[in-house]
């Protein structure tokens, strides 16, 4: 079979037929060329090829094809072997080839459109608001392997041991954003294309936005094959012969990851590429999964048993200082310096510029941005902020030579592209949108879009008079002059994952403006920008709370709007408390009583845990008090009202059945408000997310709620569970 498979790849006129041209007996498949008829026989020996087969198969095909009136005097004989050398025989006036596997799988694909892509990724494509290439600022990383404690350098040489290994250990590169799984898994790519001696072929597939789990292992493969013009089924039979490093690129960007079956469905599908020869590197954040447990599960971790395929986790760590000055190696010497310096200090920076992506960040804008006189207030939101409003403003500055070819000004350009993000955070959480959503998100917030964009704001270089309604009137299609406007910021790039798709040049770029969405919603800051937003893509705190590097980013969003927090004003739970639920819920008396009976509820009956189910199920789970407390209250009611007419005078009967009645209907509508206030318990779970996220101290989340020990540690329970 696969030596029919392979033949037919290569020579594309070979019609042999799986159903019908395999003889059994002689052991050989007898087919024709399409174009001249003549006849094509693949003879497959069990063993060693020895002249007795050879004069049998011969004899057979003659026979076989002379019965069928075939003239076979061209035909062309075959011998397929697994090993040996390939050559030509003549054998009873016969002209035989043979040929190995080795030599058919040979040159079956030509990769040189594909190794120039990648290769260009890494040698030319600019970063982004950059001169710089990824070769400029690459620097090899440090790793932790899972269940050991100390770190292993030079992450490359690790992988290169590994591909040249026998055996069917495969390998996860884990690591939280930032810290450079995409780049590992590019230039390890790069690497062995460039490396002559190299017998594996690496194909880097990025996962983005598809859904292998409603995939086959083939439909994988001709996703990743179709842009480069390559046969997948050439592909598949490398992959099983072993000649392929398959690269999983992204598996935490995967679309329908929901809930825990959903997810554990994609790496069902994954792993069904996982062939006795196989090589496969799967890279994400292991924050996808629910806990330790499903990740192992879904991954495949564990130890060698000595029996089939398993997988080895491994875990970037963090850059030293050697590393973070390494790779501002090409930068100017006065920035590397400075920065070095203050991470050496600042534990704080450190953590920030120990992630390569805001490492890179900080050096672009440590001079141009001034970034370097606020030292004291530097932090994750602080530097995608900056970086962000540089590119557009440096896209604004574009139109400062008095050529009218842009579309939008700086302040429409931020609301469009913070709704977009907000959109594609609603709609699958990846980051990959395609151009009919790309299209149908700008035509929602253009439909929603208020006057208010088209302001002056800080920076901008020139603002114009009218709004961008007005400006594009006389448009045939305002839509699409927007989306060529927002592609072209610098922020979106073209996804080679998805035919016409685009995404953001980081995924921290995505997640930091879905937080800055949601904080400018909370705090009522540019309130009709951002509930434009809001009210364009639905977004709630739901898409908050499923991505902890949001809930990151909004607690420092949320934190920096406060100025910098002092010991007066209590501890940063309790700040983030007033601002997400006090705040959120309307403030003052009624804010605190409905944020207080939230995290109530939220403690005694595990909400968190219960996130997934549907609202009506959570009010049903709240418990035997939940139900109970009306149903006392409607009995004891009940029973007093049937003991006033006989023991209270009859002028006072009527007004003492009115007000019991009345208190009643009120005690009972208060309560049932109070437990199903959906607003308030979404709202705690999005302060609890952000608590967890931030990494604060238990101490501090305890003095808010104040709650006593037993609700306190079922608070902590669930956060765990």
């Amino acid at each position: 079979m696969e030596a029919r498979e392979l033949l037919c790849l290569r020579h594309r006129d070979y019609c042999i037929e799986e159903g019908k041209d395999w003889h059994a007996e002689p052991r050989c498949w007898i087919g024709q060329e399409r174009k001249t008829n003549r006849t094509v026989a693949i003879h497959c020996p069990h063993d060693v090829l020895d002249n007795e087969s050879l004069k049998s198969f011969i004899k057979y095909v003659l026979r076989s094809k002379k019965r069928q009136d075939t003239d076979t005097r061209d035909a062309e004989f075959i011998v397929a072997v697994r090993q040996g050398a390939p050559q030509t025989l003549s054998y009873s006036g016969q002209s035989i080839r043979i040929e190995t596997e080795a030599s058919l799988l040979q040159d079956l694909v030509d990769f040189s459109d594909y190794y120039a892509h990648i290769i260009r990724r890494v040698e030319s494509d600019t970063l982004p608001d950059s001169r710089l290439s990824l070769r400029d600022v690459y620097v090899v990383s440090n790793f932790r392997r899972e269940g050991e404690a100390g770190t292993q350098r030079d992450l490359e040489k690790y992988l290169k041991d590994w591909v040249a290994e026998s055996g069917q250990r495969q390998l996860a590169l884990l690591g939280e954003y930032g810290q450079g799984k995409s780049t590992a898994a590019l230039v390890t790519a790069y690497h062995i294309i460039r490396d002559p001696q190299s017998e594996r072929v690496p194909l880097l597939i990025e996962l983005r936005g598809k859904s292998p789990r409603n995939m086959t292992p083939e439909e994988l493969v001709s996703a990743w094959a179709y842009p480069y013009q390559i046969n997948p089924r050439a592909v598949m039979q490398l992959l099983v012969a072993g000649k392929l490093l398959l690269i999983l690129e992204g598996f935490d960007e995967m679309a329908l990851v929901g809930d825990s079956e959903a997810r554990l469905g994609h790496f069902r599908t994954l792993w069904k590429l996982c062939y006795p020869r196989a090589k496969i590197l799967v890279t994400g954040r292991p924050n996808l999964f629910l806990d330790d447990r499903e990740l192992k599960a879904a991954l495949g971790i564990a130890g060698p048993t000595g029996v089939g395929a398993y997988c080895e986790g491994i875990h970037l760590a963090p850059f030293d200082i050697d590393q973070i000055g390494s790779a501002l190696r090409a930068g100017p010497e006065k920035t590397r310096r400075e920065i070095v310096s203050l991470a050496k200090k600042d534990g704080s920076f450190y953590d920030i510029v120990a992630r390569g992506s805001l490492l890179y960040v900080v050096s672009q804008l440590w001079e141009r941005e001034g970034l370097s006189k606020q030292k004291d207030r530097i932090n994750s939101a602080l530097v995608m902020d900056l970086f962000i409003q540089h590119s557009f403003r440096r896209q604004s500055e574009k139109g400062s030579d008095g050529r009218d070819f842009m579309v939008l000004n700086e302040g429409e350009r931020q609301f469009f592209m913070m709704g977009v993000a907000a959109h594609m955070a609603v709609s699958s959480g990846t980051n990959q949108i395609g151009a009919q959503q790309f299209e149908a998100a700008l035509k929602s917030l253009y439909e929603r879009l208020p006057d208010s964009a088209s302001w002056a704001r800080e920076g901008m270089v020139r603002t114009p008079a009218r709004s961008l309604r007005e400006r594009l009137r006389e448009s045939e299609d305002p839509v699409q002059d927007i989306a060529s406007d927002v592609r072209a910021c610098g922020i979106l790039v073209f996804d080679d994952a998805g035919a016409g798709a685009l995404r953001f040049a980081h995924k921290s770029f995505l997640e930091y403006l879905v937080a800055k969405v949601y904080a400018n919603h909370i705090v009522r800051e540019d309130r009709e920008l951002s509930s434009a937003i809001v009210a364009a893509t639905h977004l709630d705190s739901s898409h908050i709370v499923r991505s902890p590097e949001s809930a990151q980013f909004l607690s420092e969003i949320l934190l920096t709007s406060l100025g910098t927090p002092h010991a007066n004003d209590g501890p940063v739970a309790s700040q983030l408390y007033q601002r997400i639920v006090v705040g959120g819920l309307g403030g003052g008396v009624l804010g605190r009583c409905r944020g207080r009976n939230a995290v109530k509820q939220f403690a005694r009956h595990g909400f968190l845990r219960d996130h997934s189910l549907p609202f009506y199920k959570r009010i049903l789970n709240l418990g035997t008090y939940t139900l109970l407390f009306p149903v006392v209250w409607m009995g004891t009611a009940t029973v007093v009202l049937w003991f006033v007419p006989r023991f209270t005078p009859f002028v006072l009967q009527d007004r003492l059945a009115t007000s019991l009645a009345t208190s009643q209907v009120v005690m009972m509508a208060s309560y049932f408000l109070l437990q199903m206030d959906r607003v308030a318990y979404s709202s705690v779970r999005l302060w609890f997310s952000c608590c967890i996220a931030t990494d604060l101290p238990r101490s501090d989340v305890d003095g808010v709620i104040r709650l006593g020990r037993g609700v306190s540690e079922a608070i902590h329970k669930s956060s765990i569970e």
